[in-house]
């Protein structure tokens, strides 16, 4: 019988000191078999206070063998039992709960669009064959393209990709386009186009062919500052998304004398449009921004529709946004647009850097406090407060021979698009693998709406597999922007990582709505876990 052990209680008490945000309740390990160490974790249920872990241990093409393990909800060990399944049953077992069970094979057809070395827009059609794979843990394919076509519009017109997604629920192609600039007349029209015209098309997964189309009228031309699809739940498949539709931001585009008059007298007039897998145009409007110098990074839509659009911007000044604004690495600000569910502007605030040192924050323990200056920044992920707050988490970066990634930072702008805060936090690994590689951070909610948690997964190495070894950070921020606190770190021995969050079950349900932590040390033999009190 193996052994559940209590981690020492240094690691239990660490970075508990200052300000207690976060709470240790209980922590523990246990070890694994051999078979287990070495084999697939497939599953991980908490149900009626009872943990229950599955492993595959060996796979053939008739048999599959488990070790599931039980714990209590204080994860003391309850037993361990091994199984051997025929393949069907194990897939059956997999899925209990699921609405769709998990198929040995299946097979797809779907179209790809694309520009060739001259920007002419390309379909393929495409074949591809899932295998589920029991040593791989998941499913593996094989592909092969069926078909090659080049869309023509009005006179044989080509056409130039813009941008396109797929239709979750059917495979087909919706394309966002515009004939070729060869193909406009002296008058710029071709057929029913003007030149500052878009054209929505429907491509058939099936043959490539035009099934659906909608010109888009208008007035001035536009280049595409952004493009984000939506998802929604499969009701076929809990596990998966479905593509429904997309929404684009607009910039108007400086012209020269040949087509100057199409060019938007109001260079800061940007347009949003958001367009359903039916090609319904569900909002098209224009809005303006404080400064058409705008790198738009994301776009954000909450529960209720509305839309927020951020990214850095260079100091105010009456220019186009330019094509430039892609590469532009030096910036003076920062933007956020929201847009409520109608397209109607809400906001549009402008941040400068000077507003970023004032409302600088720091954890106590901290010796200084990172800055913002502008330049090298990679955003992280965007959260929404309970209070309708908006927060950026991003990092810094250095570049040089190779790029460095530093401190970790959150902008945090309240209901009106005002910096609250910008909470600075310093990167504790200074291993290669922490240095060269985006940390990756999730914000976590607790039972409190006044506080929210930076979760923060630490690069430490990357096994022999290729997969990084993270472990845990935590952070409390306040709603209010009026302060963090000190960073909890789990998983470590004297200083160093010593246990590291599963890649795909990093945390788990935990009793009374709690957070629980999990992974195991850097051979996968002793398993750990760590419930926290998020207060």
């Amino acid at each position: 019988m193996k052994k559940i052990f209590l981690i020492p209680a240094l690691l239990m008490c660490l970075g508990m000191s200052r300000l207690s945000a976060q709470t240790i309740e209980v922590e523990k390990t246990y070890e694994l078999s051999k078979k287990s160490a070495k084999g697939v974790l497939k599953s991980v249920t908490f149900e009626n206070d009872k943990y229950t872990l599955i492993y595959v241990t060996k796979a053939t093409e008739q048999k599959v063998k488990f070790e599931t393990y039980e714990f209590d909800k204080d994860f003391n060990f309850i037993n361990m039992t091994p199984e051997e399944l025929n393949n069907d049953v194990a897939r059956k077992r997999l899925a209990k709960g699921k609405k769709v069970e998990t198929p040995e094979t299946y097979t797809r057809v779907y179209a790809k669009a694309g520009g060739n070395l001259v920007g002419t827009l390309v379909i393929e059609i495409w074949e591809r064959t899932y295998r589920w794979d029991w040593a791989y843990g998941g499913y593996l394919y094989t592909e092969k393209q069926l078909n090659k076509i080049k869309p023509k519009g009005e006179e044989g017109a080509k056409y130039q990709l813009l941008n396109s997604f797929s239709d979750g629920a059917t495979g087909d192609m919706i394309c966002l386009v515009m004939y070729k600039p060869s193909a406009y007349g002296k008058d710029g029209k071709v057929g029913e186009m003007d030149a500052p015209d878009y054209k929505l098309l429907r491509i058939s997964k099936a043959d490539g062919s035009i099934i659906k189309e909608k010109v888009i009228d208008n007035q001035y031309s536009y280049q595409i500052a952004l493009m984000r699809t939506f998802v929604s739940p499969d009701p076929d498949n809990e596990d998966e998304e479905l593509v429904t539709g997309c929404g684009f931001v607009f910039a108007p585009v400086e012209q020269g004398k040949a087509w100057k008059q199409f060019e938007n007298p109001k260079n800061n007039e940007f347009m949003y449009m958001e367009v359903s897998s039916d090609l319904d145009i569900v909002i098209k409007k224009s809005f303006e921004v404080t400064n058409a110098q705008w790198r738009i990074d994301e776009l954000v839509r909450d529960a209720d529709k509305n839309v927020y659009l951020f990214g850095p911007a260079l100091e105010p000044k009456n220019k186009f946004m330019g094509y430039t604004m892609i590469a532009e690495t030096k910036f003076k600000a920062v933007q956020l647009a929201k847009l409520n569910s109608n397209g109607d502007r809400q906001y549009c605030s402008f941040t400068d850097l000077k507003q970023f040192e004032v409302t600088a924050m720091k954890p106590a323990s901290q010796k200084k406090s990172p800055e913002y200056s502008g330049k090298k920044f990679r955003i992280l992920d965007y959260n929404l407060a309970t209070n309708k707050d908006f927060l950026v988490t991003g990092q810094n970066f250095e570049t040089g021979k190779v790029t460095k990634f530093t401190d970790v930072m959150v902008f945090h702008f309240d209901k009106d698009g005002v910096l609250k805060a910008n909470y600075g936090i310093d990167k504790l690994t200074k291993s290669d693998a922490g240095e060269l590689n985006a940390m990756p951070t999730i914000m976590l909610s607790g039972d409190n709406p006044s506080n929210m948690y930076l979760l923060m997964k630490e690069i430490d190495a990357y096994n022999k597999a290729g997969r990084a070894l993270t472990y845990a950070r935590l952070a409390q921020i306040k709603t209010d922007g009026k302060g963090i606190s000190d960073v909890t770190t789990l998983g470590m021995v004297k200083d160093d990582p010593k246990y590291y969050l599963d890649e795909n079950f990093p945390f788990l349900s935990g009793a009374n709505g709690n957070v629980v932590f999990f992974g195991s040390d850097k051979k996968g033999r002793n398993i750990w876990f760590s419930r926290v009190k998020l207060n």
